[in-house]
C-alpha cells in the first residue's frame, strides 16, 4: 500500500496536466486499464519487490483517473449544477471506497489473496466499459 500511495501523491499533478492536454477521456480510460492490469498483475505476482513495483504502477494508473473524473464530472453538469456535480461525483468515489475494499476482503477471507486481487480488478473493469460507452458519445 505504501508504493501506491507513495506514487499515487507523486503523479497526481503530473497526470492532470497530461488530462489537460491529451483530454479526459483518454486519460480515463488509460487510468482505468492500468489499475485493472495491475490488480491482475498483483494477484499472480509472489515476489514482494515485484509487488512493491505493481503496487506503484497501480497507484500511477489511480492517479490518472482521479483527475480525469473530476474534470469530466464537473464538466458534465450544467454551470448551475456543478458542485452538485462535484459532490455526487465525490460522494459515488467514496461509496466505491467504502463498500469496495470490505467486499473485496471477505472474498480474499473466504477465497484467498489472489482470487480477493483478482476480483478487485472487476470494479475498474467494469468502470472502464461503462465509460467507453459513455464517453463515445
Amino acid at each position: 500500500m505504501a508504493a501506491y500511495g507513495v506514487c499515487w501523491m507523486i503523479f497526481q499533478i503530473p497526470f492532470g496536466y497530461l488530462s489537460d492536454r491529451i483530454g479526459r477521456k483518454y486519460s480515463l480510460l488509460l487510468g482505468l486499464a492500468i489499475t485493472s492490469a495491475s490488480m491482475i498483475a498483483l494477484s499472480l505476482a509472489r515476489d514482494f519487490w515485484l509487488m512493491m513495483v505493481v503496487s506503484g504502477i497501480y497507484g500511477a494508473g489511480y492517479a490518472m483517473i482521479f483527475p480525469s473524473a473530476a474534470a469530466l464530472a464537473v464538466e458534465g453538469a450544467n454551470r448551475e449544477k456543478r458542485a452538485l456535480g462535484s459532490g455526487v461525483f465525490h460522494l459515488a468515489f467514496t461509496e466505491g471506497v467504502v463498500f469496495g475494499a470490505p467486499l473485496f476482503s471477505v472474498i480474499a477471507g473466504r477465497y484467498g489473496p489472489s482470487v480477493g486481487l483478482m476480483s478487485s480488478a472487476l470494479a475498474p473493469l467494469l468502470a472502464l466499459v461503462v465509460a467507453s460507452l459513455v464517453l463515445r458519445k
